[in-house]
């Protein structure tokens, strides 16, 4: 599914922010349905879905409009991305996306503005600029998009829900973005109940970094930039350093499975 969205989102030349909400009104949607995930129709209605999703998005206006979406092209091309669908769905019809389009919205009562990952990282780079000046903005450019490489990893791995909530991860992608970065020291964010040598492996495991990364950070700025992350996640250091290590517990475990389904 999240391929399909993929795939749409390319076809209208969306903003990549248009994948993650796109997603993220799709989890929103499942989440909705839950009870009737198990009905063959449920199966049978996502390649509509996922069209219905990037519609909402591109009519929404949260996103930059850029050309018309052939319905009949797009639907052929979502068919052939998403294996062992019928060829029905080679005849999905302008009314089959319109009527998936009001289901969504009405399964969502019409809250259309659903946070994603990527929307909650980008609000969370914003206040950590203005807190900070803009002054470390050179080194968090490489490491804010390699964050937002590795949030892509993780929403095609798993829906967010409540176990897995967009503010969460993107909180503590965006302290593990810090950690890459050199602003901060590794032992900043790590949770009192795990131990050097459990953070060490998690770094490892999760590959976020061959190893615990040092800071370069001169020792007197150290605090106001934990200050400035604390107050641009609006989290306590607690909440904030279990956020980095269930990020990184979810890096470890997509990677797992991912090597499991290749091995």
């Amino acid at each position: 599914a999240v391929s399909a969205v993929a795939r749409l989102v390319r076809l209208l030349r969306l903003s990549e922010p248009a994948l993650f909400q796109g997603v993220a009104l799709l989890d929103a949607w499942l989440a909705a349905r839950a009870p009737d995930t198990s009905d063959s129709n449920f199966v049978r209605e996502m390649p509509a879905a996922c069209v219905a999703a990037v519609q909402v998005v591109y009519k929404s206006g949260a996103m930059k409009k850029a050309g018309q979406l052939m319905w009949r092209d797009a639907a052929e091309k979502i068919a052939c991305e998403m294996p062992g669908l019928s060829h029905d769905w080679f005849d999905l019809q302008p009314h089959d996306v319109i009527a998936h389009e009001f289901g969504l919205l009405r399964s969502l009562r019409w809250q259309v503005n659903v946070q994603s990952v990527e929307s909650w990282f980008s609000m969370i780079e914003a206040r950590f600029g203005v807190l900070t000046a803009e002054m470390f903005s050179r080194d968090m450019t490489c490491a804010g998009q390699e964050m937002r490489q590795l949030a892509l990893t993780l929403i095609q791995w798993r829906p967010a829900d409540k176990q897995h909530p967009p503010r969460r991860l993107a909180s503590g992608l965006f302290g593990i973005g810090l950690l890459r970065a050199a602003l901060l020291p590794a032992e900043a964010l790590r949770p009192q109940y795990v131990c050097q040598d459990e953070w060490e492996q998690l770094f490892q495991e999760s590959q976020v970094m061959d190893e615990v990364p040092s800071c370069t950070l001169q020792p007197e700025l150290i605090p106001s930039v934990l200050a400035s992350l604390v107050a641009a996640t609006n989290l306590p250091l607690e909440e904030l350093q279990q956020a980095c290590e269930f990020a990184m517990g979810c890096l470890r475990g997509a990677r797992g499975d991912l090597c499991r389904m290749f091995a």
